[in-house]
């Protein structure tokens, strides 16, 4: 079976030349002047338990690849047009939902899809030349890295509108978070460029292609350094940061329902307030939660890994493999979920999906409309009974904040 490490980039031999090699240790086993008949015994159980093993991993990969890809890319594909439909092009926290849909996008193609055609049709493209072998290596570490650092930077505008929302209209935030995009796409560039010098396409005597480390130097760092920084730059601090900035987001939000739910008589919208804001607050959460559940494993597995499968015995390898296979493709679901979490927990979103009728979208914004239009003249009349002017156009554009906070 051929076994990749996304974190060495290094090459075993695929099956049949596995299978070759294994036929020489018994060929050379077999012309030896004694044999004992215990240790082929041993050994033929052995070798079925590895091929038993090998056999596991080829069929999870088979079978449960495609699944994910499609629903992946159907998903982000919904992604894409629920936004097209939505028009709200301008706002940047749509803008990174893009950007992070499309990223995502790559990741399955030329990563998930590349571990289907190696498995099912014994085909890397990464074997097909020089460049391909160098770029596709950087390619699957920068797209993964892109899309963590993509989602935290949609975390953080969230939270800079919900924490400080009259802050954001003082200071222009939108420049500021495209700022530190870039400069966030600068660091990740610099980290993984390298990657671009380390690897290269080899032919071997036999005429077989690897692509691999350049030098045993590349492959320690790789192996000993580089798999430290990429899970701290893929997983750990993405996670840290969105957590901090979750939590505060859903106390912000629960405050400020509270202090609005005193200005709602209607018991009705009341709870639909409620309603909106538990679902919120739980699609934050989980959208976090599930982020780290998926790529803590995986990354934490290859540090595991560049320590322990080098000298390993074949039964030990192709155990490692196996749970890599399991733990990789748990990982490329976090690249497909995102749609199906956003039809979860946000109505707004659902509402713009191509399977809804116009005609029922017609009937029910209007609803909306007058909902809307009922609530802000009863904070009217409720506040002209006061008798401060300023209050009711203030309470209008907290109203309108709320809504947009929602709809983000």
């Amino acid at each position: 079976m051929t076994s990749v490490s996304l974190f060495t980039n290094e090459f075993y031999e695929t099956s049949s030349s596995t299978t070759e090699r294994f036929l020489d240790n018994i060929s050379t086993v077999s012309n030896t002047d004694t044999f004992d008949s215990s240790t082929n015994a041993t050994f033929s159980k052995s070798d079925d338990k590895s091929s038993s093993i090998e056999n596991i991993t080829n069929w999870i990969w088979i079978i449960g690849a495609p699944i994910v890809f499609i629903l992946g890319i159907i998903g982000n594909s919904g992604i894409i047009l629920v936004l097209h439909r939505m028009n709200r092009w301008k706002k940047l926290t749509y803008k990174l939902i893009l950007i992070l849909a499309i990223s995502d996008s790559v990741v399955l193609c030329i990563g998930l899809g590349r571990q289907w055609l190696r498995f099912a049709l014994d085909l890397d493209i990464r074997l097909f030349s020089d460049f391909g072998c160098k770029f596709l290596v950087f390619l699957i570490y920068f797209s993964m890295h892109f899309s963590s650092w993509t989602l935290v930077c949609a975390t953080f505008e969230r939270y800079l509108k919900t924490r400080h929302p009259f802050r954001t209209y003082c200071v222009n935030v939108s420049k500021i978070l495209k700022i530190t995009y870039v400069f966030i796409i600068v660091i990740t560039l610099g980290l993984d460029c390298p990657l671009l010098l380390t690897n290269e396409l080899k032919i071997n005597t036999e005429n077989s292609r690897t692509c691999n480390n350049t030098s045993i130097e590349t492959s320690n760092y790789e192996e000993k350094y580089f798999v430290f920084i990429d899970f701290a730059w893929l997983c750990f601090i993405p996670f840290v940061l969105m957590t901090f900035m979750n939590f505060f987001v859903g106390r912000t939000i629960k405050r400020s329902f509270r202090r609005t739910v005193r200005y709602i008589p209607d018991p009705q919208n009341r709870e639909r307030h409620l309603i909106g804001n538990k679902k919120l607050t739980r699609m934050i959460f989980w959208t976090s939660v599930y982020f780290l559940l998926t790529t803590l494993p995986i990354s934490i597995h290859f540090c595991v890994d560049s320590f322990l499968k080098p000298g390993s015995t074949k039964e030990t390898s192709d155990k490692i493999d196996l749970s890599e296979a399991i733990l990789y493709l748990f990982q490329f679901t976090n690249y497909s979920a995102n749609f199906y979490i956003y039809c979860k927990f946000k109505d707004a979103f659902r509402e713009y999906l191509p399977c809804k009728r116009r005609s029922r979208f017609s009937l029910e914004r209007p609803s909306l409309s007058v909902s809307r239009g009922s609530r802000v003249t009863t904070l009217t009349n409720a506040d002209y009974s006061v008798g401060n002017g300023a209050v009711p156009e203030f309470q209008e554009n907290v109203i309108r904040t709320i809504n947009e906070t929602q709809l983000s």
